[in-house]
Parts: structure tokens; C-alpha cells; sequence
């Protein structure tokens, strides 16, 4: 009974210590994007309650891939996830966040693979983050 006691006690510090290192976000990004329009600010915070249920939000703050056509993948996959519970319009507000976000914090990555494609390519990613951008 002690053990059992125990256990649950651990097992629920650890979930809440999970918890709070899941919704955390480095300061620095928190401070950039407070400058962001007002608008995209509701975008952050649906991406902070929808996305931290599952994984850490720093894991996408820091993704390796920025581009429009990376997020427009990522966001359908964790969008087709059993209990995501994230609908067509929350999915377009998050992938907005993220585009917006990943040309703005991380514009020289940004820039980097972008130049890296081929020119059509490059016309199609900054089409979509214009197409973004418009309505911010």
C-alpha cells in the first residue's frame, strides 16, 4: 500500500513537471514574438494549446525545416492524430503561426533553404508566405 502510495505520487510529479517543460518556450522567442500583429497572437496560442498536449512546443520552435510547404505537411500529419482534436480552421491558424513565425525568428534559415531550392520552388514557398503574411 505504501509502495503503491509512492509510486502514484512520483508518477504525478512527473507529469506535472513534463507538463510545465512542455508548454515552456525560450524566453527569447516569447520576447519576439509578443512583437508579432496582435492578430497572430491568437494563431500562438492555439498552437500552444493544441500542440503541447502532444510534444514539447520548443521541438517545433526549433525545427530544422522553416518553409511553408514543411508546416503545411507537419500540421496535416498531427492534424490526422487520434485526439488531436484540431479542426480544418485551427490548422490553417497554426500553420499560419508557424510560416509566420519560422520567417520572422528564423529568417536566416529561412533564407538559407530557401535559396537552396530551385527557382520554381522558390517562387511556391514565397507565394505561400505572402499568402500568410496578407492576411496579418
Amino acid at each position: 500500500m505504501r509502495r503503491s502510495r509512492f509510486l502514484l505520487l512520483l508518477f504525478s510529479l512527473i507529469s506535472c513537471v513534463s507538463m510545465e517543460a512542455r508548454e515552456k518556450i525560450d524566453s527569447s522567442a516569447e520576447m519576439e514574438i509578443k512583437k508579432y500583429p496582435s492578430s497572430m497572437h491568437k494563431n500562438y496560442a492555439l498552437f500552444q494549446e493544441k500542440c503541447s498536449q502532444c510534444h514539447s512546443l520548443s521541438a517545433a520552435m526549433k525545427s530544422d525545416d522553416v518553409l511553408p510547404s514543411y508546416w503545411q505537411k507537419t500540421v496535416a500529419k498531427m492534424q490526422k492524430k487520434s485526439g488531436s482534436h484540431i479542426s480544418a480552421e485551427e490548422a490553417q491558424q497554426i500553420y499560419d503561426f508557424l510560416v509566420y513565425d519560422s520567417s520572422q525568428r528564423r529568417k536566416q534559415d529561412f533564407d538559407d533553404q530557401l535559396s537552396s531550392l530551385p527557382p520554381d520552388k522558390q517562387k511556391k514557398e514565397k507565394d505561400a508566405l505572402d499568402q500568410v503574411k496578407s492576411k496579418y
